[in-house]
């Protein structure tokens, strides 16, 4: 193994983040992409593969490559797997060319396991990689040539925006609030709230503020305080508002990351951090959430009326998180289901008012979910909606022949056509 680049200089939380994104590639590029001595020895090559791994940095962003001299990528058997799990037709897999295979080797939906070529490892290896380049805001280059070998390039923001935030738990949720806009923290019992005929409001130094649930400005589910209960006081600007939360964690230093197109407009938010787990934290807008708090209409109850539910099916935790939020904010009650099987499982547990389902994930995909749900009577008359980046002709008829009542293309996500469609099959 080659390494060059070490002594580049780059943010400590962009080279962790990239850390195991780049170990993927270089454990698929040994165990699957460099074939055994003898394989080598045939194809004419040194009986030693090479690799090597290098870091470089190109004006503001950082680009991490692994290139290996092995067997490359196999088109056929990615065709081959592809047409086994109908993600192509069998003119198109006969058709298929390396930049086809490319892009579903790297969206992960294709495996050879039963041959460990340089395409099985690559497939979920790269998944990963994906992954990890889109939280960072970042671009994933992939070259390949058969027989020749392959090239995995990460490119990658230089830095990342660092913050202070004040960490609480609001209903189920952990959320970030920034901490400079954050005055003070209150306990509040219930003969300090002041009511009127449409708001609650509390006094902090003097001054009648506003005082809402953060869980309500979010559209979580949310009991009306009972006793003493924390109150965050915020300031935007030259107004402040009094938001009660469940628990105060404690302040925080997150690195904040701008949230995808996909997300649409979203006015609570600036933006998400990452977990230690992974897992993503929203990042609260100061001055948006005073301005909902000075508002929003309460009732002396405080707590939302009852919401109709919506399932969710997709394998991507962005894209659940992405679609909770939308719904929740909405005023819909969301359950997520990171799998077809787990999405079956939750959908004869209770009764869904519709259901937003991924196509390409592993194992049960959409249309087989959708198949089981025709086939199952109780079931068969829950709306579905497919949201998937695939859009082939071919994919919108077999999904409507499957029950879809609608397909949403995620490249083209409108979030008022999807929130319209939805109020529309509940109403």
């Amino acid at each position: 193994m080659r390494l060059e680049g070490g002594d580049e200089r780059v943010d400590g939380h962009v080279l962790t983040a990239a850390r195991d994104a780049l170990l993927h590639a270089v454990r698929n590029a040994v165990a699957h992409g460099i074939e055994p001595p003898e394989d080598r020895s045939r194809a004419g090559k040194s009986s030693t593969g090479a690799l090597r791994v290098r870091v470089s940095r190109h004006e503001y962003s950082v680009r991490f490559s692994c290139v290996d001299d092995g067997r490359g990528i196999d088109v056929a058997a990615v065709s081959r797997a592809a047409l086994r799990k109908g993600l192509v037709t069998p003119e198109e897999a006969d058709d298929m060319a390396m930049e086809q295979a490319i892009r579903l080797v790297v969206a992960g939906r294709v495996t050879t396991a039963a041959q460990l070529t340089g395409v099985s490892g690559r497939g979920v290896g790269l998944d990963v990689v994906r992954e990890t380049v889109a939280r960072l805001k970042g671009d994933l280059h992939l070259e390949s040539q058969p027989g020749r070998g392959t090239t995995v390039e990460l490119r990658v923001p230089l830095s990342l925006s660092a913050m202070s935030v004040l960490a609480v738990q609001a209903g189920d949720m952990t959320l970030s609030l920034p901490l400079d806009s954050v005055v003070a923290t209150l306990r509040v019992h219930a003969h300090d709230v002041v009511w009127s005929a449409e708001a609650a409001s509390v006094v902090h130094d003097g001054l009648a503020i506003p005082f809402v649930q953060l869980a309500r400005l979010m559209g979580l589910p949310a009991a009306p305080p009972r006793g003493a209960c924390t109150a965050v006081v915020m300031r935007a600007r030259d107004s402040r508002a009094a938001l009660a939360v469940d628990r105060l964690i404690g302040p925080e230093r997150v690195v904040i990351r701008r949230l995808p197109p996909l997300a649409g407009p979203l006015p609570l938010l600036s933006g998400a951090s990452l977990e230690a787990d992974g897992s993503p934290r929203f990042v609260l807008d100061a001055a948006a959430l005073v301005e909902a708090a000075r508002t929003t209409v309460l009732t002396r109850g405080g707590g939302p009326s009852e919401r109709l539910a919506v399932l969710v099916v997709d394998d991507s935790l962005t894209t659940r998180m992405l679609e909770q939020s939308i719904l929740e904010t909405a005023g819909y009650e969301v359950e997520l289901a990171e799998s077809g099987e787990e999405g079956l499982e939750t959908a004869r547990r209770r009764r869904f008012g519709v259901m937003l389902v991924d196509i390409e994930m592993p194992g049960m995909d959409g249309f087989e979910f959708l198949d089981h749900c025709k086939k199952d009577p109780a079931l068969r008359d829950v709306p579905a909606i497919l949201v998937s980046s695939r859009s082939s002709r071919e994919d919108r008829r077999r999904g409507q022949e499957l029950g879809a009542i609608a397909y949403v293309d995620k490249s083209e996500f409108d979030q008022g056509r999807l929130l319209d469609m939805i109020r529309g099959l509940m109403s």
